[in-house]
């Protein structure tokens, strides 16, 4: 129910652009669940258990593996060093 009414915020107001963004922190190094090095992607998602984790690709599939507000969102590294949500 929540996703469905935050997408009709986000159509209704024409939030879409607001949510292509780039990251602002410092990316991780290594996907919270497994430790593998993160070079040029990256999930920030909800696992299983409630948390939220930055996860590699294959950690991202094993824990929830959707995309969308409150679920996950993916960042690939772009050519001039930042990390966009594609």
């Amino acid at each position: 129910m929540y996703n469905v009414r935050m997408q009709q915020i986000v159509a209704a107001y024409n939030l879409k652009d607001l949510m292509t963004i780039h990251w602002l922190s410092a990316p991780p190094k290594e996907c919270d669940i497994c430790a593998t090095p993160i070079k040029d992607k990256f999930y920030d998602g909800r696992t299983q258990h409630g948390s939220w984790a930055n996860m590699c690709h294959v950690c991202w599939q094993h824990e929830n593996g959707r995309l969308g507000i409150g679920l996950a969102q993916r960042y690939q590294k772009q050519s001039d060093g930042k990390w966009r949500n594609v």
